[in-house]
Order: C-alpha cells, then sequence, then structure tokens
C-alpha cells in the first residue's frame, strides 16, 4: 500500500539519494529544505512500506500550480507512484498545471504526456550540458 504524506527535513537524505538516481541535473538536500520552509511550496513523499519510494514538489501560485520535482526510485516505477503524486497538485483545484523535463528524459515525457500534459516551449540549451528544456502544460 502506498501512502503519500507531506515531506519532512528527516527525509532529505533518502529524496536526495533518489534524486542523485534519477537526474543529471539533481537538487540538492540544501534545496529540498529551503523548499520545506516556504510558505507556498508543497512537498509530499510516497511511503511503500515505510520505506520512501517518490517525491514531489510545487508552488501552487494564485490558480497555477508549477511541479519543480517528481520522482520515483526506480524500483518502484509503473506502479501509479507517479500518478497519486502528481494527484497531490491537481486536488489543489488549479487552472493548470506547468513543469519543465530534459529533452533527453524520455521517460517523464512519456508519463506527462500519458497525464495530459503537453509541450508548449523550449528553453534552447538551457542545461549545464546544452540539452533543451521543455516546457509543457496540462490545462483543467
Amino acid at each position: 500500500m502506498i501512502l503519500i504524506r507531506e515531506m519532512r527535513s528527516e527525509d532529505l537524505a533518502f529524496v536526495s539519494k533518489i534524486e542523485e538516481q534519477s537526474f543529471t541535473h539533481p537538487w540538492t538536500k540544501e534545496q529540498f529544505q529551503s523548499e520545506l520552509n516556504t510558505a507556498h511550496a508543497w512537498s509530499y513523499v510516497a511511503l511503500y512500506n515505510k520505506m520512501i519510494v517518490g517525491y514531489i514538489v510545487f508552488w501552487n501560485v494564485y490558480d497555477e500550480i508549477e511541479i519543480g520535482v517528481i520522482a520515483v526510485l526506480e524500483t518502484h516505477r509503473n506502479k501509479q507512484i507517479g500518478q497519486r503524486l502528481l494527484h497531490t497538485a491537481i486536488a489543489q483545484k488549479p487552472t493548470s498545471i506547468f513543469l519543465e523535463v530534459s529533452d533527453k528524459n524520455d521517460v517523464a515525457q512519456t508519463f506527462y504526456i500519458s497525464q495530459g500534459f503537453q509541450e508548449i516551449h523550449r528553453r534552447r540549451s538551457y542545461y549545464k550540458d546544452g540539452t533543451d528544456a521543455i516546457i509543457m502544460k496540462k490545462s483543467f
């Protein structure tokens, strides 16, 4: 059974490990901590048998949400954990949700498209390695 709860400071060591395994340009533990202390930031973890297997951080500004990061431990992907985490943002009842994803991250792009997101813009050579950032949006 998957449990979704708010992220806590004591979660950050494991969250950071998942982050480093999941992304070429990972957030630091300090960035996650900063978001825990930000009033308009929402941070959640997904637990399976009391083990953190995924997380999401998003910002709720007026009626829009921007997802800063979402990740699921590779061994627990394709088990609807990403969908459950995404639904914590959808539950805020925004008019739209935005996110950015590396053009090299085909797995994430496929997931977002399956959840109703569409590409709306590209930031050329956005990342340090020269890859593009794809800006995606889901409207309600």
